[in-house]
């Protein structure tokens, strides 16, 4: 037994249901941020090497329903590039993944966050003339965090940001991208031993929790004003970076 009566089972469904719940609520509304928000969070409570593979595969099917409700708004010409350069950085994230300590990962981890949270939150926009040679850089370091921290997303979102990309395309294209990565991801985590029998029991186990936060996440995308929400959304997503930070540093 342990607090308040409850057993270690019952502690991570109730706080793994709460985190994969707001995670795909902030995913169905925005396009992005799933890996943002849980992946710092459930790794309070997890090691590195189950929450990754574990919130890939949920990253898969949140942009995979997201895709079919935007497919008409993708636009291959500017992301395949991206998807390109992305598989250069797979093999690299899966090296990470097996060889760095708990603590590092999860510093790495929030240091990611917390850097591309603040920049969008400043709304930091640099112009960029050629696109295309811009992608390959944006493009591996995608795929290096795709596969070594379940975080493709912030070099990806950073950058359709700064291009001024319309709200239906640029989570057209999120999706689009986040599908073909992880589509990837999932099978070189299996190779590589990652893929065990404990993180396909967390991937169901949340399965439910997920697909009501995705629903209400979509409805929320037509209803909330969507610059607010992202504001509060990174705010949320920064809190969770420093928390991962103190996490592996060991400061508590």
């Amino acid at each position: 037994m342990s607090l308040l009566g409850l057993t270690d089972f019952q502690i991570l469904l109730l706080t793994g249901g709460i985190i994969t719940f707001c995670a795909a609520t902030v995913a169905g509304t925005t396009g992005f941020g799933y890996g943002l928000v849980s992946v710092p969070l459930l790794m309070l409570v997890l090691p590195p090497r189950v929450v990754v593979p574990a919130v890939t595969t949920h990253i898969f099917l949140v942009s995979l329903f997201i895709l079919l409700e935007v497919i008409r708004n993708v636009d291959l010409r500017r992301i395949w590039p991206l998807m390109a350069t992305g598989l250069i950085g797979l093999p690299l994230g899966v090296y990470v993944l097996l060889v760095l300590s708990e603590g590092a990962l999860k510093t790495i981890v929030g240091v990611v966050i917390v850097f591309f949270a603040l920049v969008l939150l400043l709304g930091i926009n640099l112009e960029i003339k050629n696109e295309k040679i811009a992608l390959a850089p944006v493009g591996i370091a995608s795929g290096l965090l795709a596969s070594g921290t379940a975080m493709a997303g912030p070099p990806v979102i950073l950058f359709f940001s700064n291009q001024g990309m319309l709200k239906q395309v640029f989570r057209a294209n999120l999706a689009a991208y986040f599908v073909f990565l992880n589509a990837i991801t999932i099978p070189a985590h299996a190779a590589s031993g990652l893929f065990t029998g404990e993180v396909v029991r967390l991937a169901l186990l949340f399965l439910p929790t997920l697909a009501v936060g995705m629903v209400l996440g979509i409805f929320l995308s037509r209803k909330v004003p969507e610059e607010y929400f992202k504001r509060l959304v990174l705010v949320v997503v920064l809190c969770s970076g420093l928390l991962s930070i103190t996490s592996g540093l060991g400061l508590f």
